[in-house]
């Protein structure tokens, strides 16, 4: 059993002993209680957060009731909470949804690519198998200019979603980001017959191919 202190004789030169624990701490470790003499908890930080969590346990199943009781008489009740834990957490979430990013680039740019179609008023209709497939279709080539991806490609709509194409499988190539960028929101006549620089490269390679196909 702890000794039991006064609220005044807890106060020492090197700190403020606890009366849980008994442990001279400094008054940083205490929370404020404006009714006790000190102005501060009889208990460190550590001691009265385990003691709540104690206390919580041993009645977890008569809160659940109580709550869920409270909750069906009053929705706002939870929405509020709700809204308080989501401000509170608020910098929390971001870190994670931006390191979850960083870990998986493909899943993020599948959201993107969803979001884009809603905003299009289209429907999503690919996922990432799909564009794994066709990948490994065009031999880790972009689908314009013919170069090597190395893995890292984009996905493309050929008919882009402002000019009424769809998200499906059939719509979709993996190109370069060159090409990507390039291309951006014109059809493929638009784009190859325009004045861009990689428009006018992408014009090249499909001379050559031509070339080849002729001579053999």
């Amino acid at each position: 059993m702890p000794k039991r202190h006064s609220s005044l004789s807890r106060v020492t030169p090197e700190g403020i002993r606890c009366r849980l624990c008994d442990a001279v701490k400094p008054a940083s470790d205490y929370e404020a209680c404006p009714g006790s003499r000190t102005g501060l908890r009889t208990e460190c930080r550590d001691c009265h957060k385990a003691s709540k969590l104690a206390a919580y346990h041993r009645r977890k199943e008569e809160i659940a009731v109580e709550r869920k009781a409270a909750y069906a008489q009053n929705p706002e009740i939870r929405r509020r909470i709700g809204l308080a834990s989501y401000y509170r957490h608020h910098e929390k979430r971001l870190v994670g949804k931006r390191r979850y990013r960083t870990d998986h680039p493909e899943t993020g740019k599948a959201q993107n690519r969803r979001y884009r179609a809603r905003l299009a008023g289209v429907q999503p209709g690919h996922t990432l198998d799909d564009l794994i497939r066709i990948h490994r279709r065009q031999r880790d080539l972009c689908f314009w200019c013919g170069g090597r991806l190395h893995g890292l490609y984009e996905p493309e709509h050929v008919i882009p979603l402002s000019r009424g194409g769809s998200d499906y499988p059939e719509n979709l190539v993996v190109s370069c980001r060159k090409c990507n960028v390039s291309k951006s929101g014109r059809t493929p006549v638009e784009w190859i017959y325009g004045s861009s620089s990689q428009a006018v490269h992408v014009r090249k390679v499909i001379r050559r191919f031509r070339v080849r196909r002729a001579l053999h």
